[in-house]
């Protein structure tokens, strides 16, 4: 009876170990199954790495949804460091989104450092965020301001504090 009790202790540490060892899942994925889950319509269209952007010190995510006739679309750099994350959202705006332009407020309670954004000229219709939070900066663009704050908060989520 020990040696029974005895093998199947060490069979479930065994098995816990493996259970134990494995990665938490890719940011990209979470958000993805996050997006499913809340938002039936939207279909993902795009879900990809950028390649060879390590050298840079980040790594950079597209994803895009197709809702009815628009899309949803995100980027994501995913830094090395919280400082270069921040530096990128303090200094980049002007560098990366010289077609949309800051509204004068922000998401609640999504991520103390974000900007609504308003597309200029022929993309007037557009709307955005920008936000950080921890090493991860990123763009939210889609057709409405709802839309854009809803993918916005499911990617707020998902990230690792």
């Amino acid at each position: 009876m020990k040696t029974r009790l005895l093998s199947l202790l060490l069979l479930i540490v065994w098995c816990a170990s493996f259970v134990l060892a494995q990665e938490p899942r890719p940011l990209s994925e979470r958000i993805r199954d996050s997006v499913a889950k809340h938002q039936k319509r939207w279909k993902l269209e795009a879900n990809d790495k950028v390649p060879a952007m390590a050298q840079a010190g980040f790594d950079l995510f597209y994803l895009q949804w197709q809702d009815g006739r628009f899309h949803v679309d995100a980027l994501m750099w995913v830094h090395y460091s919280v400082d270069d994350a921040k530096k990128q959202f303090s200094e980049g705006f002007e560098h990366n989104f010289s077609l949309m332009r800051k509204v004068d407020k922000s998401v609640p309670n999504l991520a103390a450092d974000n900007y609504l954004l308003k597309g200029t000229h022929s993309d007037e219709w557009q709307r955005g965020v920008i936000f950080r939070k921890g090493r991860v900066f990123v763009y939210v663009s889609a057709h409405s301001e709802e839309n854009a704050a809803k993918l916005a908060s499911y990617i707020v989520a998902e990230i690792d504090p």
